[in-house]
C-alpha cells in the first residue's frame, strides 16, 4: 500500500512538473480576467449577466430532472387523494340515497296505511339478490325477530317486488316477479278484467299477463295491479304497464306483455306488508274446499 500510494503521488508531481507553464498561463488567466472585471464596469455588469444566465439555465435543468425524479412520488399522491375523494363521494351518494329512499318509503307507509288499515309494514334493504337467472330471488336483512313471516307481500316505491318465501332469525329471501315460480293474480286497473302474472325468464323487465278474456278492453300503457282475489296480496298494488298486446294461440284469450314498474337491477329499500286478517280469510275460505 505504501508504495502504491508513493507511486501514485511521484505520478501527481511529474505531471504538474510536465505541464508547470501550463498551469501557470491559465492562474494568469484567471487573475487577468478577475481584475478586468473587478475593474471595468462593463465587462463586469456582461460577466454577472452571463453568469445570471447560465446559473438560470442550469437551476432550471436541475429543476426538471428533479421533478422528473419526483413524479412516481406524485402520482401515488394523486392516486390515494383520488382513492379518497372517490371513498368521500360514494359515502355522500349512500347518505343522499338513503335520505331519499327512506322519504320514498315514508311516503309508501303514509299511502298504504291510509288505504289498507288493516295491514302491517315493516322496513327493509335488500343485501343480495340475482336478476340473470330463471329463479331469482333477494336477500332482505329483517327476519322473524323482526315480525317477518313467509308469504308476506314485498314492495318499494314504485310497486309490487315479490312475496317473502323463506325466513331466517334476521334475514329473508323474497321470491321476486322475476322468478318462474312466481305467479300473481293481477287485473287491468282501467276494466278490471283479471289474469295471471308470470315470468318467462328471459328479460327482469318484462313479465306476462295471461287469461286476458280476448273481449276485454285492453290498450298500450294500461296499468295492471293486483286483483286482490289472493289473501296475501292487497288489492290495486301497481305492477306494471301494458308494452305488448296479443292473441293466445288458441283463441279466446290475451296474452299481455307487462313492463315492470320495479328496477330489479337497483332495487334497495322495500315494504314488507302483513295481512293482519290473513288467517281469518283462509280459514273461511277453506270452509268451502
Amino acid at each position: 500500500m505504501p508504495l502504491l500510494y508513493c507511486k501514485e503521488m511521484h505520478n501527481v508531481i511529474y505531471f504538474l512538473l510536465r505541464h508547470t507553464n501550463f498551469l501557470v498561463l491559465i492562474v494568469l488567466e484567471v487573475i487577468c480576467g478577475l481584475l478586468i472585471v473587478s475593474y471595468n464596469d462593463y465587462p463586469r455588469s456582461s460577466f454577472f449577466s452571463t453568469a445570471n444566465i447560465v446559473s438560470g439555465t442550469v437551476d432550471k435543468g436541475l429543476a426538471a430532472v428533479s421533478h422528473y425524479i419526483d413524479l412516481p412520488a406524485d402520482n401515488r399522491r394523486l392516486l390515494a387523494q383520488n382513492q379518497r375523494l372517490m371513498a368521500e363521494l360514494e359515502q355522500s351518494r349512500r347518505v343522499v340515497e338513503f335520505i331519499s329512499d327512506t322519504i320514498v318509503l315514508e311516503r309508501v307507509d303514509s299511502m298504504m296505511i291510509r288505504s289498507y288499515p288493516d295491514w302491517r309494514f315493516h322496513t327493509a334493504y335488500v343485501v343480495n339478490g340475482t336478476i340473470n337467472k330463471s329463479r331469482n330471488m333477494f336477500t332482505i336483512d329483517k327476519g322473524s325477530t323482526n315480525g317477518i313471516a313467509t308469504d308476506m307481500v314485498v314492495v318499494n316505491g314504485d310497486g309490487v317486488v315479490g312475496l317473502v318465501a323463506a325466513v331466517s332469525r334476521n334475514f329473508a329471501l323474497v321470491l321476486p316477479i322475476i322468478n318462474t315460480s312466481s305467479h300473481i293474480s293481477v287485473k287491468l286497473k282501467n276494466s278490471n278484467h283479471r289474469g295471471q302474472l308470470n315470468w318467462d325468464g328471459l328479460l327482469p323487465t318484462v313479465a306476462q299477463m295471461v287469461d286476458v278474456p280476448e273481449h276485454a278492453v285492453v290498450e298500450i300503457g294500461d296499468t295492471v295491479v293486483t286483483s286482490g282475489s289472493s289473501s296475501y296480496f292487497p288489492e290495486g298494488l301497481i305492477v306494471g304497464t301494458v308494452g305488448a298486446i296479443e292473441i293466445d294461440k288458441n283463441g279466446g284469450f290475451y296474452n299481455l306483455g307487462v313492463d315492470l314498474a320495479v328496477d330489479y337491477n337497483s332495487i334497495y329499500s322495500v315494504e314488507i306488508i302483513e295481512n293482519m286478517k290473513q288467517g281469518e280469510r283462509e280459514e273461511l275460505e277453506k270452509t268451502f274446499n
